[in-house]
């Protein structure tokens, strides 16, 4: 296995030969030197240890000089404290990690994930610190602007309650409550994303199922692969993987765009294996940036993470699928609350429904069949394709004689387009 070694002035050299001495089967082919100077002189690094040192430059940049120079299967980390922290580990290890090199030391290893190449065409992937982040609305919204400026993209979305094996929901299919209650009387989670994609961008789509997140967005089970040699086979010419949660396709693409939202915890960016993520995307999309939203200072924190990527911030607006004009509503989200305000003035404004009233439960099943029967009277159920969807509120709302009308919510923001732009042209160039 070809080695690089992190090493510091903390330990004698004397020693740090005698560890690599243990280490026949390995090949060292260079080391970091991450400080420390009570134990070596640095003038006399580079015939000190008898492998190359790089050295005098930031030690993070160091590792990226490395990996480039040396192409290494893996970093093994011989220092200590006081020289790096978990805190320093974690972020050379979040580099090493998304340049595909595994990040070891006395008793960890962080495993590098191995990308299939399965897909020759254009590929982007959609991804997210987390659940929640405004992913699918990003993938449908990106097919869409692709279509409208001559491609023909399908979107392969993964998920926990996506199918197996493998299910295909071609361009323009006709989605209504009715046909999403066969589908799920027939076993299939008719809330997954792959049916949400295919309602609301109105291009093929292919659903698969994922079991697990690791820390790197690993899963433990998936037929994404089976999902990505159908998407290879078939005519479209641009590949949309979506993730689900914080994971992601093990699946070679050509671009990527991170969905991150405005009120991020900083250390989902910045700490443990965070930074990997970002390292990993073209494009990252602070998504809920409301005002009063923490959408500046996530903006910084990217930026300070990763300097140079292309960054730009949304808002989520609610767009029926049909028109609900002079219409009662009653809107089902995975919202919060304090959303709601925000809400109800935009359909009534743009839309022109009388809210009459909201669940934000979409996610809590019982809190949500407990709102719907508790619901003042309403002509029109208006919800979201997600979480309990179709299993409790639209059931409810069919049972009650109620029209139903999906939502999509619509990216609002500047630069959308542009930034879209520039993702695939880097799709297109196979740059990644």
């Amino acid at each position: 296995m070809r080695l690089i070694v992190l090493i510091d002035g903390e330990h004698h050299p004397v020693a740090v030969r005698s560890a690599l001495a243990s280490m026949p089967d390995d090949d060292i082919v260079g080391a970091v030197f991450c400080g420390g100077m009570e134990k070596v002189d640095p003038s006399r690094l580079d015939d000190t240890y008898g492998v190359p040192v790089i050295r005098d430059v930031d030690v993070a940049e160091a590792l990226r000089q490395g990996i480039d120079r040396w192409k290494p299967d893996a970093v093994l980390d011989l220092t200590d404290q006081p020289v790096l922290g978990p805190e320093d580990r974690f972020r050379l290890a979040s580099i090493a990690i998304a340049r595909g090199v595994t990040y070891r030391g006395a008793d960890f290893e962080l495993r590098a994930r191995t990308y299939m190449r399965i897909v020759t065409k254009p590929s982007v992937r959609v991804f997210a610190t987390g659940k929640r982040t405004g992913k699918t609305a990003v993938a449908s919204a990106l097919a869409r602007y692709a279509m409208e400026h001559g491609r023909d993209p399908l979107i392969v979305a993964v998920g926990r309650g996506g199918p197996e094996p493998p299910r295909v929901i071609e361009a323009h299919t006709y989605l209504d409550a009715k046909v999403l209650l066969k589908l799920s009387d027939a076993g299939f989670h008719a809330g997954s994303d792959y049916v949400e994609d295919a309602m609301t961008s109105g291009v093929t789509t292919i659903g698969c199922v994922r079991v697990g997140g690791g820390l790197a967005g690993a899963t433990v089970y998936s037929n994404v692969h089976d999902a990505a040699l159908i998407a290879e086979e078939r005519p479209e010419d641009l590949v949309i993987f979506e993730g689900s949660g914080a994971s992601f396709p093990d699946i070679e693409v050509s671009a990527g765009i991170i969905c991150i939202p405005a009120d991020v915890a900083a250390s989902d960016l910045t700490g443990f294996l965070g930074p990997s993520r970002l390292l990993l995307a073209d494009l990252a999309i602070v998504t809920m940036a409301e005002e009063g939203s923490a959408a500046a200072t996530t903006h910084d924190l990217i930026l300070g993470t990763v300097p140079g990527i292309d960054v730009i911030s949304v808002i989520f607006r609610p767009e029926p699928l049909q028109p609900v004009a002079g219409r009662r509503v009653f809107f089902c989200c995975t919202a919060s609350s304090e959303a709601g305000g925000v809400l109800k003035e935009h359909l009534e404004r743009v839309h022109g429904c009388e809210v009459v009233g909201m669940s934000h439960r979409l996610s809590d099943r019982r809190t949500l069949r407990e709102e719907l029967r508790n619901a003042p009277d309403y002509d029109v159920l208006l919800t979201e394709l997600k979480a309990g969807a179709v299993d409790v509120a639209v059931r409810e709302g069919v049972t009650r004689g109620k029209e139903i009308v999906f939502v999509n919510n619509v990216l609002v923001g500047t630069g959308i387009e542009e930034a879209f732009g520039r993702v695939l042209d880097l799709a297109a160039q196979g740059r990644r």
